[in-house]
């Protein structure tokens, strides 16, 4: 009887090969393997938080021992405030080495700036005079009865002539050449309404306007704002340059500024009137 044989694997259908997740195995190694850096690491953020917590700290003392340091100065024992009873009338401060006391201050009047008002004209736009080139000189001063004197701030002039010889004009030119007057004109509601007014931009009864016009001009605008004390007088005032007038302690005072500067200490008063400013 005649046999056969084959040499090889016989597969055995009743046998299963387990599968292997690979990708949760290297996962789970590598959670392992990390855990003492992530310890590590929440290491240094304690310490940090520490580091941070003693910068803070010291920064406080620091403040602290500066603020120790200042008490043993006696001065920081002795300074002195001040109040107003009226702080939109006075307003106060201290400065060091001031010294205790009462102060009673009264106003009398305040400054005021000098207000000048040419005649009336009948209209603003109309030519003044024959247009001939005038040169107007605006000085500065006290006026005293019939007297001025100067107060040494210099002449400002301007030139009227055919180009801006009406009352619009005239004003304009004022208000440009920017010499401490102010120019507007006003309706009066009577036959010549229209009234050229002059006021000075400082206050003081130093700061008084005179006006004078250059021999050869015209002599229509010389008579319409010519202000000479000396002389002819062709404006009105209607506002007097003043000082304003107080009293500190029964001490008068008086100042080309409503707001005077006043220093109090306990050497007497000491007067300033370039500055507006006393020493008390």
């Amino acid at each position: 009887m005649a046999t056969s044989s084959s040499s090889g694997i016989i597969p055995n259908s009743g046998v299963t090969t387990p599968s292997i997740d690979v990708a949760s195995l290297v996962s789970q190694l590598i959670s392992v393997e990390s855990r003492p850096l992530t310890t590590m690491n929440q290491q240094i953020g304690s310490y940090q938080a520490k580091i941070t917590t003693l910068g803070t700290i010291q920064s406080a003392l620091s403040s602290f021992q500066s603020t120790v340091k200042s008490l043993s100065n006696p001065s920081q024992f002795q300074q002195l405030a001040v109040t107003s009873s009226d702080s939109t009338v006075l307003s106060a401060s201290t400065t060091t080495g001031a010294t205790a006391g009462s102060y009673s201050m009264s106003v009398n009047s305040l400054a005021q700036p000098q207000t000048l008002v040419a005649q009336g004209q009948t209209s603003t736009t109309a030519p003044i005079g024959s247009g001939t080139s005038t040169t107007l000189s605006f000085d500065f001063g006290t006026v005293s009865g019939s007297a001025f004197t100067s107060n040494g701030n210099g002449t400002k002039s301007i030139t009227i002539d055919s180009s801006n010889n009406s009352l619009s004009g005239i004003a304009s030119a004022i208000n440009a050449a920017n010499m401490g007057v102010t120019a507007s004109i006003v309706n009066d509601g009577s036959s010549a309404p229209y009234r050229l007014v002059l006021t000075s931009n400082t206050t003081g009864a130093g700061n008084s306007m005179q006006i004078t016009a250059a021999s050869g001009g015209d002599s229509t605008l010389s008579s319409l704002l010519t202000q000479n004390y000396a002389g002819t007088q062709n404006l009105t005032q209607t506002v007097a340059a003043q000082n304003a007038q107080f009293t500190i302690n029964g001490t008068s005072i008086s100042s080309s500024s409503s707001t005077p500067t006043i220093h109090v200490s306990s050497r007497g008063y000491l007067y300033a009137p370039n500055r507006n400013t006393w020493h008390m």
